[in-house]
């Protein structure tokens, strides 16, 4: 097989572009949501603003920024993204506490950069998800969770079952197990003990948080006591000078 029947460079002599003969295979990472309707999709890794582009077992990239151009363009940051080993994974970024990771095949304009490659028609073969739960890092994945952060889109956390039914802040009640999450994807997932993203921080959205809100009842603080002891400095001053001032023999 040849992977580049022809290339092209763009005006800076960089990002070749490979037009290959068959599809190729490649590893990237993403994540699972769940639409408003109730349907499951993947989101990728790399965000523009606050526009989601959500995609497909199977998909043809858009651009993002809604340009009119076809995904992927050598002068833009929108296709696939993808690396062909898993090796390579860490230069995607890194991994979050709803990372997982896909096998792909990758096809169509395809754009070699320094992230890997960017590729204009994908397709999901398998998804592999970590084995511990997110939420306690100690149970077994069993299902997907949904969180409460979005208002049309929201994430899926690997949960085990305990954690699945657990009161949250910042979780919902809306659960899929592995299985239902499959038939709605049209993948297989598969919790993998040797999940190459083992590291992946646990899920600890309220730390953040509570260290914001220490931070900004810091500064309040600074701001009301600051000039009361001022106030009562000055005061404690004039009352002295004062006192010195009645004492002096007359």
């Amino acid at each position: 097989m040849e992977d580049k029947s022809s290339e092209d460079l763009d005006e800076q002599g960089s990002l070749p572009l490979a037009a290959a003969t068959h599809p190729l295979s490649g590893i990237k990472i993403s994540t699972l949501v769940v639409s408003s309707d109730g349907a499951l999709w993947f989101a990728p890794r790399f965000l523009i603003g606050n526009f989601i582009p959500l995609f497909s077992a199977s998909d043809k990239a858009i651009c993002g920024r809604f340009t009119g151009h076809a995904a992927p363009h050598h002068r833009c940051t929108c296709g696939f993204y993808a690396v062909s080993a898993v090796s390579e994974l860490d230069i995607l970024g890194p991994p979050t506490s709803f990372t997982v990771v896909s096998e792909v095949l990758l096809g169509g304009t395809i754009i070699e950069h320094e992230l890997g490659m960017r590729c204009q028609l994908q397709k999901v073969l398998s998804t592999s998800l970590p084995r511990v739960c997110a939420r306690c890092k100690t149970g077994e994945v069993t299902a997907l969770r949904a969180t409460r952060a979005g208002i049309s889109v929201n994430q899926l956390l690997p949960v085990c079952t305990r954690c699945s039914t657990h009161r949250s802040l910042t979780l919902s009640d809306q659960v899929f197990t592995l299985e239902e999450a499959s038939l709605r994807l049209g993948v297989p997932l598969n919790c993998d003990p040797s999940f190459v993203l083992a590291q992946s921080p646990p899920y600890r959205p309220l730390r953040k948080t509570a260290a914001a809100l220490a931070f900004c009842a810091l500064v309040t603080g600074l701001a009301i006591i600051a000039p009361v002891t001022t106030g009562i400095g000055v005061a404690a001053l004039l009352t002295h000078r004062l006192f010195r001032l009645t004492r002096r023999p007359r």
